[in-house]
C-alpha cells in the first residue's frame, strides 16, 4: 500500500489482531484501514469490517509466540487493556465504527523517510517506507485508544446531515448536466432559427422572366420611355391603422381582410393599364406571406397584365418562413417587383446595409435591396433600371446614411462606365424643407438633414426640391401614413432619380384615384434615351 494525503483513499493503520491481550502488533497480515468515510474497514479488499481473525477472541491466542522473531514486528503501547478492544469488536458487530475527525489532517508524505518516523517506533533491520508509516499510524490509534475515556465515545458514527453529504451526487456533476442541456436547447434554437429565416448574399445574380407569347422589343437609344414607381402596400388599401404605421406599434390591425385584397388587387392593375408605363416598379408585393393569405401578389398582377408586360424581374427584401412576433406569427415573404414592356437580358440583386440587432433578431428583419434590371439597347449598350425600397429610418440610426450611401456608389460606377440609369421607389427619406413642416409627432423617423441630400446634390429626381417644398407641394405628396389624425398625403418619399444623360420629358404624382389603394402614390416620369453617338 502507497500511503496517500489526508481524505484521499486509504490511510493503512496496522494489523490489530495480536493487539487483543498481547503487546505485540504485527503489520504483514491484513492490515485494518481508514477511508474517507472513516468507517474501520479491510485495507485489502475495501470491505468496511474488522478482520475476522480480531473478531474472534480465541483466534488471536499464541500470536506473540508465532510472530515472536518477526524482524518486521514493534511494541505496542502498554496502556492498550485488552477488554476495551473487546468492546470496540462488539460494537463494531453492530455498527460501523467510525474514527473521530482528527484535530489536524494526517500527512502520510513525511513518514516516507525512516528518519522521520516517531521514537515509539522500533525498526528491526531493513523496513520499508511504507511499512513504516503504517506502524506510525497504528502506533498512535493504539494511544488514542489507551488514554481515551471510552471506545464508545471515541468512535461515535458522524451526524446524519454529513453522512448524507457524502452520499449525494457530487454537484459540480449535477452543474455539468444542466450546462449540458442548456446548450443543446441554445444550439436546437440556433438551428431551427437557421432553418426558418433567410441568408441572402451580397450580390445575387437573377434570371429575367420574359414570355415567349409576346415577344418583348429592344429600346431603341433617343426614344421616349415612360416610368411608374408604386409602393402597393400588399394590396391592403386605406381602411387600417397597422401595428407598425404607429412609432410606439400600437397600431390596432394586423392583416387587411380578404376581400380588400382581392379589390386592390383589380384596382392596381386598372390603374396600371390605364397608364400603361414601359417599365413598372412596385414595391410591397409580397409572396407567400401569411397575413396576405400566402398569395404571390406578383402572379396575380401578371395574369392581368400579361398582354403589356412580357418581362419581369422580382427580388425578395423581406422572407422568413416564421417570424415569432404576435402581431405575424407565421412567414413573411415581400419584394420588389419590376414589369418591363421591353426586353431584360439580365438582373442582380444588391444587398444594402441592415440596422443594427443582435444576431438573433437580424435574421427576421427586412434585408433591404437594390433590385438593377439591364434592358439591352438595339444598337449596342444597355439601360439600368433600379429599384429600391429603402429601410424605415430611426432615430440616431445610421442605417439610412449607410443605404444612401451604397446606392449611390453604384450610381457612380454606372455613371463612371457610361451606362444611362434610372431609380426609383420608396425612399423613406424627406426631401429639402418637408421635416419643418411636418407636426412634431409625425416627424419620428426623419432627419432635419436629410440622408437623401447626397443624391439630389448630384442627380436629377423626380419631384425634385423645388417641386415637393415649392408653393405647389401638394401636387408631390407621395405619403399618406395610416393614421387617424391624418386626413390626406403631407410628404414626400418616393422619387425617380436619373442619370444626367436622360432628359425629363414630363413627371406627375397620380393621387386622383389611388388615395385608397394604398398608403403611397405612384409617380410617374417620361424621359427621352440618349443618342448614341
Amino acid at each position: 500500500h502507497h500511503p496517500r494525503p489526508a481524505g484521499h483513499g486509504v490511510a493503512p493503520v496496522a494489523d490489530l489482531r495480536g493487539a487483543l491481550g498481547h503487546e505485540h502488533v504485527a503489520d504483514h497480515v491484513r492490515p485494518l484501514a481508514v477511508r474517507r468515510s472513516r468507517h474501520v474497514g479491510d485495507g485489502q479488499a475495501g470491505i468496511q469490517r474488522i478482520p475476522a481473525g480480531a473478531a474472534q477472541t480465541h483466534a488471536v491466542h499464541g500470536h506473540a509466540r508465532k510472530h515472536a522473531n518477526d524482524h518486521r514486528a514493534f511494541h505496542a503501547h502498554s496502556g492498550v487493556r485488552a477488554e476495551r478492544l473487546h468492546s470496540a469488536v462488539a460494537a463494531r458487530r453492530r455498527e460501523p465504527l467510525r474514527l473521530p475527525r482528527a484535530t489536524e489532517p494526517a500527512d502520510f508524505s513525511r513518514h516516507r523517510q525512516p528518519q522521520q518516523l516517531p521514537a515509539t517506533v522500533h525498526h528491526h533491520r531493513n523496513v520499508s517506507p511504507v511499512h513504516a508509516g503504517q506502524r506510525a499510524c497504528a502506533q498512535g490509534l493504539i494511544q488514542r485508544l489507551a488514554s481515551g475515556p471510552s471506545i464508545r465515545g471515541m468512535l461515535k458514527p458522524e451526524s446524519l446531515t454529513e453522512r448524507q453529504a457524502l452520499q449525494v451526487e457530487p454537484m459540480p456533476r449535477v452543474l455539468l448536466r444542466l450546462t449540458l442541456s442548456c446548450l443543446l436547447l441554445i444550439a436546437v434554437a440556433l438551428l431551427l432559427v437557421y432553418q426558418l429565416t433567410w441568408r441572402p448574399p451580397a450580390h445575387e445574380l437573377l434570371t429575367a422572366s420574359c414570355s415567349t407569347a409576346v415577344q418583348a422589343p429592344k429600346l431603341v437609344p433617343g426614344q421616349a420611355l415612360k416610368v411608374m414607381t408604386w409602393n402597393i402596400q400588399y394590396l391592403a388599401g386605406k381602411r387600417y391603422v397597422f401595428w407598425y404605421d404607429m412609432a410606439d406599434g400600437s397600431g390596432p390591425d394586423e392583416r387587411p381582410t380578404p376581400e380588400d385584397l382581392a379589390y386592390n388587387l383589380d384596382e392596381v392593375a386598372r390603374v396600371i393599364r390605364d397608364e400603361q408605363p414601359d417599365i413598372v416598379l412596385l414595391q410591397g408585393v409580397d409572396d407567400g406571406a401569411k397575413n396576405s393569405d400566402y398569395q404571390d401578389q406578383q402572379k396575380l398582377l401578371q395574369e392581368r397584365l400579361a398582354d403589356l408586360y412580357p418581362c419581369s424581374t422580382q427580388a425578395f427584401y423581406w422572407k422568413a418562413e416564421f417570424v415569432p412576433s404576435p402581431h405575424i406569427w407565421g412567414s413573411v415573404g415581400r419584394k420588389l417587383t419590376t414589369l418591363s414592356r421591353f426586353h431584360i437580358d439580365s438582373a442582380e440583386r444588391l444587398q444594402l446595409p441592415m440596422p443594427d440587432a443582435n444576431i438573433i433578431s437580424r435574421q427576421f428583419q427586412p434585408k433591404n435591396a437594390l433590385l438593377v434590371s439591364y434592358l439591352p439597347l438595339r444598337d449596342g449598350g444597355k439601360l439600368a433600371v433600379i429599384n429600391t425600397h429603402l429601410a424605415t429610418a430611426k432615430p440616431g440610426d445610421g442605417t439610412a446614411h449607410e443605404q444612401i450611401a451604397s446606392t449611390e456608389t453604384l450610381l457612380s460606377k454606372l455613371e463612371g462606365g457610361g451606362t444611362p440609369w434610372l431609380i426609383g421607389g420608396d425612399f423613406n427619406l424627406l426631401p429639402l424643407g418637408q421635416y419643418q413642416r411636418l407636426p412634431e409627432q409625425q416627424r419620428h423617423g426623419y432627419a432635419a438633414d436629410s440622408e437623401l441630400h447626397a443624391l439630389w446634390e448630384k442627380y436629377p429626381m423626380i419631384p425634385n426640391n423645388t417641386e415637393s417644398s415649392g408653393t405647389d407641394r401638394s401636387q408631390w405628396l407621395t405619403h399618406f401614413p395610416n393614421d387617424n389624425r391624418i386626413n390626406g398625403p403631407d410628404r414626400t418619399v418616393d422619387y425617380l432619380f436619373y442619370s444626367p444623360s436622360l432628359k425629363r420629358v414630363s413627371a406627375r404624382v397620380r393621387k386622383d384615384d389611388t388615395l385608397l389603394i394604398s398608403d403611397h402614390l405612384p409617380v410617374i416620369g417620361r424621359f427621352l434615351l440618349p443618342v448614341l453617338p
